[in-house]
């Protein structure tokens, strides 16, 4: 069994499937009727070009769905399959390694990234969720949502100085990555690089003075592939993938 087991995996590996990947920093809301909140009508909150966005989602997963020409059938599961129509520099990420969460419980999807001038516009955000009931899987997909990007003279002149706002740099990288670190009073905040299964590969404080600050993380060891790096500052945690090629 344990080497059927591990011959299905291997399996799953060699066709580009993860099944496991960093997790979302981000908490479900307050919701217990299943769906998706906010809800398209309800729609997601403007982006501004060169500031960083982020937004949450929150999923609450059904105890049974109804098939047709089944009735109403106990589910498994249910997650997100793919989230379409994102800004470029926008991606998403959830707080369950494999984006799917038992029935009868909540989870969210975290939308975050800076979008730059080039990138104005309004943007038509599909999800693709999926449930899974034993012996089935039933595509549930959501449309409807917006996301507009805003050009930089929306910029909110007051913002704090101990808001925080990361870019990486080259994208994608190969010997080396560096981020802008911008944004901050004087301060010590935390660096950590991830791969697709949640290793963390870096965990490192440094000093951030007010202003543009650059931390550079040698990466001529790693392979390519993705890669998930997050600086956190208080309560405030950026968590974002990178390539390396």
């Amino acid at each position: 069994m344990k080497r059927v087991l591990a011959l299905i995996f291997a399996a799953t590996i060699a066709i580009g499937f993860m099944p496991w990947k960093l997790q979302a920093q981000c908490t479900p809301g307050n919701y217990t009727q299943p769906g998706v909140y906010p809800d398209p009508a309800t729609g997601l909150p403007d982006a501004v070009a060169s500031q960083y966005y982020e937004t949450v989602l929150t999923v609450v997963v059904p105890q049974d769905t109804t098939i047709p020409g089944l009735g109403t059938i106990p589910l498994d599961s249910s997650g997100v399959i793919a989230v379409n129509g994102l800004p470029p520099g926008v991606d998403w990420v959830t707080n369950s390694p494999t984006n799917f969460w038992d029935a009868g419980t909540s989870g969210c999807i975290l939308i975050s990234g800076t979008p730059v001038l080039t990138d104005t516009g309004s943007y038509n955000v599909d999800l693709e969720l999926e449930v899974h009931a034993p012996g089935y899987q039933v595509p549930m997909p959501i449309s409807g949502y917006v996301i507009n990007v805003l050009d930089t003279s929306h910029v909110n002149v007051e913002e704090p100085k101990n808001s925080l706002d990361v870019v990486a740099f080259p994208s994608p990288f190969t010997h080396s990555l560096s981020l802008e670190i911008k944004g901050l009073k004087t301060s010590v905040l935390s660096v950590e690089l991830y791969n697709m299964v949640g290793k963390s590969l870096l965990q490192k404080q440094i000093n951030i003075t007010e202003g543009a600050n650059t931390y550079t993380i040698d990466t001529s060891a790693l392979p390519s592939g993705i890669y998930f790096y997050r600086v956190s500052y208080g309560d405030k945690v950026i968590t974002r993938k990178v390539i390396k090629r």
